[in-house]
């Protein structure tokens, strides 16, 4: 982002506004600086105190909290390609990613509804490797929401598929016993 200035007195020479215009126009610049330093924090009221004109502030405001910005958004983005499940539950995995993608949509930089699915089902790991390959070979797009439905449905039967396994040995034994 270039960041420059142009005062309202250098705007009202431009186009020739007669001296009574010109007043106005300075005034109105002048409430308007006044508004922005009033809703500004102190931080933000330091760079705009050497502006002379409301556009001057504004600008200043820009250049200042754009490299800020522009970092956070490179975090969050980084954040959300790497994120995995790992040994969290699907409950606290995809509202994490939620999370990250709101946070970017707040700050003008939202990501669509396919990329949070694919970030998503490149999180997962090997264990949900068949819920993975059912979502990509669906012939329609799957909203997120009706991912994390999905994938909740998903863990809860892989849950019950390792209780059965867990639970198999003591069934057979028992049985074993009972026929001796």
């Amino acid at each position: 982002m270039q960041c420059g200035t142009m005062s309202v007195k250098n705007l009202v020479r431009r186009l020739g506004v007669h001296d009574n215009t010109n007043h106005t126009l300075i005034r109105q610049d002048k409430l308007i600086y006044l508004d922005l330093l009033v809703l500004c924090d102190f931080e933000a009221r330091s760079v705009m105190v050497a502006a002379d004109t409301s556009c001057d502030a504004w600008l200043a405001l820009a250049c200042s909290f754009s490299n800020r910005s522009h970092s956070i958004i490179m975090s969050l983005r980084e954040r959300l390609s790497s994120i995995t499940k790992g040994s969290s539950s699907i409950s606290t995995y995809l509202p994490s990613i939620r999370n990250i993608a709101d946070k970017l949509a707040l700050i003008g930089h939202p990501i669509d509804n396919l990329e949070m699915v694919i970030q998503a089902l490149n999180g997962l790991g090997p264990t949900f490797r068949e819920f993975t390959a059912s979502i990509h070979t669906r012939d329609s797009p799957i909203a997120f929401n009706e991912l994390y439905d999905k994938m909740v449905d998903f863990e809860m039967f892989l849950q019950r598929q390792e209780h059965i396994l867990t639970s198999d040995p003591n069934t057979s034994n028992l049985t074993q016993h009972h026929y001796n």
